[in-house]
């Protein structure tokens, strides 16, 4: 109780309101996951469309397993794309290049979704239907915005 800084209602054996507890804890939550994000350098793409301590909606859909775990695998960084394996070998960042196109990027987690030329195909049915405001966005608003609104085609699209 001295979590949520109630140790009289404890100690007194008084009723202490639910809601209150509650809301207590998920302050104190939120602000460790706060703090968390900030201090893991591997989540630096996860902290550009993640910004508050809550349940994202793409976990209420009926996905797929198989979508889902794609889905998770890519929001959380640990998607197999070169910025993840190379660090395994001891690759320097700068080193981890797309192999699947000849950019000279790193493939990480924007490239991979919005940029690569190897995946333009699959690219133009995952953006198929989409307004023309979507299209013209920058490709770190582009990433955000498939996160966000469009996760049911993001997966899919990834799981291809």
């Amino acid at each position: 109780m001295s979590l949520v800084g109630m140790d009289d209602n404890f100690q007194q054996m008084l009723k202490c309101d639910v809601n209150s507890v509650r809301n207590n804890l998920m302050d104190i939550c939120a602000t460790k996951w706060h703090t968390d994000l900030s201090n893991f350098p591997k989540l630096r793409t996860y902290r550009t469309f993640k910004s508050t301590y809550s349940t994202e909606t793409y976990i209420k859909l009926n996905l797929k397993r198989r979508e889902r775990s794609v889905l998770d695998q890519f929001r959380c960084g640990i998607l197999p794309l070169r910025l993840e394996t190379g660090r395994f070998v001891g690759e320097p960042e700068y080193q981890r290049i797309c192999r699947m196109c000849d950019s000279g990027n790193i493939e990480n987690e924007l490239h991979f979704l919005v940029e690569c030329q190897f995946y333009n195909g699959l690219r133009n049915q995952l953006f198929s239907g989409l307004s023309e405001t979507v299209l013209n966005l920058n490709n770190n608003e582009k990433l955000n915005l498939l996160l966000s609104e469009y996760p049911r085609k993001t997966a899919r699209y990834l799981k291809s």
